[in-house]
């Protein structure tokens, strides 16, 4: 009361290089914002989030394409069909490709639009038809497009995620200098492989989706296929095991044989021909098959087929 504040200055126009000081200011808020995607992507669970939203834009460009051509075309409908009007307070063939993508998003109407227009009733089947194809058909497709991308990304989230914070790892270790790279080498305690893996045990992992859950059961299957190895092992041992006895077995029995036949038939050459008639059935050899013969060789044979 006692110490009144004088008025406000009346607003001045900017000057044109304040102006662009300030558009150049918006831009940059945007910009500086949208840095932060940049630095979400180095967490998992954000990470594949931002990677949809790239998808969305890599998948969106046809649809965008084809948006594009059927609102130039109804816009340039629009404003062949309204020359001279302005009340819409949109002039010219740009302002009328704003106000037709406004109409599309439903965010203006005007119901004394088409009364300057040179024929009102096409002027009403063109924002009809413009409406149907953009307001229902175009709308379906988006949804359509959108939901399958968010299905295809879905299901490899934790993938997707790693992959975001591999890609900001590697572009970050770029900014580095030379002495900080050999430093952050010389210090690193973990480093990650690609192993090929199993199927039925990537499924059982990927359906727990944790990585305890993972671990335990990668111990588990090659607990499993130890076991299986070390059966298969001492299946194989037993067999070896039961070869060497048959085969010592059967020396014992030869060397036994031989002896006999040495002291039945008086020598070696008796030794001889009692292990040859074996051979042949209990016949007895011939002479010249008892000179070819000898008891040293075929111990040795034995012994290599017991090796």
């Amino acid at each position: 009361l006692f110490f009144p504040t004088p008025p406000p200055p009346p607003p001045v126009a900017p000057r044109a290089a304040d102006r662009a000081i300030w558009e150049l200011g918006a831009v940059n808020v945007v910009l500086s914002c949208m840095e932060m995607l940049f630095y979400m992507r180095g967490f998992t669970y954000t990470g594949f989030l931002v990677r949809m939203v790239v998808q969305v834009f890599s998948d969106l460009k046809p649809f965008m394409m084809v948006v594009v051509v059927i609102i130039s075309a109804f816009a340039g409908s629009f404003y062949t069909m309204n020359t001279g009007d302005t009340y819409t307070g949109y002039d010219g063939y740009a302002g009328y490709i704003v106000w037709t993508f406004l109409l599309m998003n439903q965010i203006v109407w005007d119901s004394n639009f088409w009364e300057d227009s040179v024929s009102p009733v096409l002027n009403h089947v063109l924002v009809c038809l413009f409406l149907f194809v953009t307001a229902i058909i175009m709308l379906n497709f988006i949804i359509a497009i959108l939901g399958d991308t968010y299905s295809s990304v879905s299901q490899n989230a934790r993938s997707e995620g790693m992959r975001e914070r591999a890609n900001i790892m590697l572009e970050l270790n770029f900014y580095l200098t030379a002495k900080e790279r050999e430093k952050v080498e010389q210090k690193f305690r973990w480093i990650h492989v690609m192993t090929p893996w199993d199927i039925d045990s990537s499924s059982a992992a990927q359906d727990s989706g944790e990585g305890g859950a993972r671990g335990s059961s990668a111990v588990a299957v090659l607990e499993n296929k130890v076991r299986i190895l070390e059966g298969r092992i001492a299946a194989q041992a037993a067999e070896i095991r039961e070869s060497n006895e048959l085969l010592a077995k059967f020396y014992a029995d030869f060397e036994a044989e031989e002896l006999a036949a040495r002291d039945a038939h008086g020598g070696a050459a008796g030794g001889r021909r009692g292990f040859l008639g074996a051979l042949a059935g209990g016949g007895a050899p011939g002479k010249e098959e008892e000179e070819e013969v000898d008891t040293t060789k075929l111990r040795n044979l034995f012994r290599e087929k017991r090796k």
